[in-house]
């Protein structure tokens, strides 16, 4: 069985830049073990940073099926919960169109052209997410791979 912190990176690795960089982010300002990433490091030295630490546990047992337990909900519930909706996001066009509008700003203006890309983007990470946990990180598939 492969290790369930190679298929998490598998995961982490095909997303876009953008999506592991805030994963990279908010997981370092918040999450135990992961502090040494920090929010002003350029772009790719916070990514690998976290690819660094998430790897040192692999092949760590019950540490490395912990790891993927706190970084499964993690980005579950401050992630994938919040941006797997499409529902959502049209409601934070609606939003920027409107704040575009009252206040007569091209930058909210651009930012919700931007949505629609944006979102689309992030419902594909999503539906990888979910394949990934149910094929490779679930509790059950977790259990399998104990000492």
């Amino acid at each position: 069985m492969e290790s369930p912190i190679d298929m998490f990176l598998e995961w982490y690795r095909s997303i876009p830049v953008s999506h592991r960089q805030d994963i990279a982010g908010i997981v370092g300002m918040s999450l135990p073990g992961y502090e040494a990433i920090g929010l002003i490091e350029p772009l790719d030295a916070s990514i690998q940073k976290f690819m660094n630490i998430t790897e040192a546990f692999r092949g760590q047992g019950y540490k490395e099926i912990a790891a993927v337990i706190a970084l499964r909900g993690f980005i579950q519930f401050f992630f994938i919960d919040r941006r797997s909706d499409r529902s959502g996001w049209r409601e934070t066009e609606a939003m920027l169109k409107a704040l575009a509008a009252s206040k007569n700003s091209e930058t909210f203006e651009k930012a919700s052209r931007e949505v629609q890309f944006r979102s689309e983007q992030w419902l594909v990470t999503c539906e990888k997410w979910e394949r990934l946990v149910a094929e490779h990180i679930s509790d059950s598939r977790l259990k399998l791979y104990m000492p």
